[in-house]
């Protein structure tokens, strides 16, 4: 029997190799002899960089830079030598774990830090960027990250403005003569698992700001701050891309990049799959199980787990998802079940605990199994 597994991480918790290989020593207690494939999977956020990496023959490296709050941070990023192409997760310099609970607001934080990494691997020779976007802790339309690469941007007494959320709000100008000029002489890519546009009641504030610790007030700013920022934008670079998918990834990280580095959007999900070599080890498969911490209705707009599963089941796979919870929308997931790995009633904390998550993810997995040999 051929089972592919292909875990997502389950943020705060397990990484996807973690869930992975955990699925994986529950499955042989059902069936000690069967023949199990585990892959990495991620869909921009959490991991990326990593697993792309490493799956091709890179290295990872650490810097410090600016952290979302602006205090320094310890942030790792990919390269591939051979190929000159980095690997830069946003979330290492951006992310929203990064921030304590009670300091979350988006109007505060900054990727200026991402700028840095950018920076770091323009220094290092690459030719090729590969940026993940997902998790991050901020909404400055890559204001900040721009101005670490030598843009400028001024309010409307033409006063040179800071990198936060709040400063993006009061931009007026943008002076982009001081950016690298390496960064037009490279292919930047960006791979996220959204499709937003930048603003409206589908953007980057409404939609994700609240995650961040934007409350009502907070997101009408950002709305109405990103609005104002891609006028701001559009008017330097002749053109108005708020409106293309994406575009609001990351707090509206993508629209930046886009706009003024050309970016290229990928969905992070097939990027991942494809370094995984997911189409080459699904053939022939009967089983494949995926999963994450929280499959919603957000699961199937893109994320790992709802790409993974359209692949298997094109290689003619049956299809399982574990999932930490089980939320509104799961049923869209596009597996052909899903099960909750929790065993009874508890804590968000308790649920979370590493230990504690393998274990079940494990239980869960050799369950799965049994049932599905149950009706061979």
């Amino acid at each position: 029997m051929k089972i592919v597994v292909a875990m997502d991480s389950f943020k705060g918790s397990v990484t996807s190799l973690q869930a992975g290989n955990a699925v994986a020593e529950g499955l042989r207690r059902a069936h000690i002899h069967a023949d199990i494939t585990v892959l990495g999977l991620a869909d921009g956020g959490e991991g990326t960089a990593e697993l792309v990496t490493r799956a091709m023959g890179g290295q990872m490296y650490e810097k410090q830079v600016t952290g979302p709050l602006g205090a320094q941070v310890s942030a790792r990023w990919g390269y591939v030598a051979e190929k000159g192409l980095a690997v830069i997760e946003m979330a290492e310099a951006a992310g929203l774990p990064l921030v304590p609970e009670h300091l979350r607001d988006p109007r505060r934080t900054t990727t200026f830090g991402v700028g840095e990494l950018m920076r770091e691997a323009l220094r290092r020779g690459c030719r090729e960027m590969l940026l993940c976007l997902g998790g991050s802790a901020t909404n400055d339309g890559a204001m900040g990250a721009l101005t670490a690469l030598g843009a400028r941007f001024y309010d409307e007494k033409n006063e040179l403005l800071g990198v936060s959320g709040a400063d993006m709000c009061r931009a007026a100008r943008a002076d982009l003569s001081g950016l690298d000029a390496g960064l037009h002489e490279m292919r930047i890519r960006i791979a996220c698992d959204v499709t937003n546009p930048l603003c409206g009641e589908l953007g980057a504030a409404a939609v994700f700001g609240p995650q961040k610790g934007a409350d009502e007030t907070a997101v009408a700013e950002l709305d109405a701050g990103l609005a104002r920022f891609a006028d701001v934008i559009s008017a330097a670079v002749g053109r108005d891309l708020r409106n293309e998918p994406g575009a609001g990834a990351a707090g509206g990280m993508a629209f930046g990049l886009m706009s003024v580095l050309s970016a290229e959007p990928q969905m992070g999900a097939s990027l991942v799959l494809a370094s995984q070599g997911a189409q080459t080890a699904l053939r022939g498969a009967d089983l494949a199980i995926t999963g994450e911490g929280s499959c919603d209705g957000q699961t199937a707009a893109g994320k790992g787990p709802a790409a993974f599963c359209r692949m298997a089941k094109a290689a003619g796979a049956v299809t399982v998802a574990l999932c930490g919870s089980i939320g509104s929308g799961a049923d869209n997931s596009s597996a052909d079940a899903l099960f909750c790995i929790q065993q009874g009633a508890v804590s968000l904390a308790k649920a979370m605990e590493p230990e504690y998550a393998v274990r079940n993810i494990a239980k869960t997995a050799e369950q799965v199994l049994r049932l599905y040999l149950s009706r061979k």
